[in-house]
């Protein structure tokens, strides 16, 4: 380092020089010394001083994953790494940052930055967003239970969010009798489904008329 590198005057020909100044930087370390003791002649004199790496010398650096839903932090998680004091970056760890299924019933939206960097340095953000599905549906059927099949067509209804808590009320079918007049249900992302029972009635009556005719 050129920028270290000391010229000692005032020295006499013949003379021993035992001692120099240390200069090691931070994450190095002595490795070895040349032409030391020295003896000064008229022609170059020189000490080279040697330093390498320090492996041992070491620091823990961190990245934190942020979590939001529709803009709100809920989770935070922190890597944090042990490297050389000299390395100022941290390699992401991306195959533990989920970008697909973090929070039922929420879809992932993107990252910040948008493209996850494969090293960041300390104390570097990352922000994983999700937003609330809003694009689910649930399905209403009528079905006779003792036969267990539809008496009327099912239908489905679009347009819902999750969390949703939806109330049908059965419609009335000739012939028949709700078993459940109200289901609730609260959407979620599985399957959705309402289903009203109606069994025949058993109610009914019929005449029969007599006619004498002529």
């Amino acid at each position: 380092d050129d920028a270290l590198t000391e010229t000692i005057e005032g020295q006499t020909f013949n003379s021993e020089v035992t001692t120099y100044t240390d200069k090691v930087k931070v994450g190095y370390k002595l490795d070895r010394v040349e032409t030391i003791p020295l003896i000064i002649t008229t022609g170059e004199n020189k000490i080279k001083v040697y330093y390498v790496t320090d492996n041992t010398q070491t620091k823990n650096i961190s990245y934190t994953v942020e979590y939001y839903k529709d803009g709100k932090l809920i989770d935070r998680v922190i890597e944090e790494d042990t490297v050389h004091v000299l390395e100022e970056k941290i390699t992401v760890r991306k195959d533990k940052i989920n970008i697909t299924d973090m929070y039922e019933g929420y879809s992932f939206v993107n990252t910040e930055p948008e493209n996850i960097p494969d090293t960041v340095t300390d104390g570097t953000i990352i922000k994983v967003n999700y937003e609330i599905k809003d694009d689910l549906s649930y399905t209403i059927k009528y079905v006779d239970p003792d036969t267990n099949k539809d008496i009327k067509p099912e239908e489905i209804k679009n347009g819902l969010t999750y969390g949703d808590k939806v109330t049908e009320n059965a419609p009335d079918i000739d012939g028949y009798t709700k078993v459940n007049p109200e289901e609730s249900i609260t959407i979620g992302t599985d399957e959705n489904v309402i289903i009203f029972y109606y069994t025949k009635r058993t109610d009914l009556t019929y005449k029969v008329e007599y006619y004498f005719e002529g």
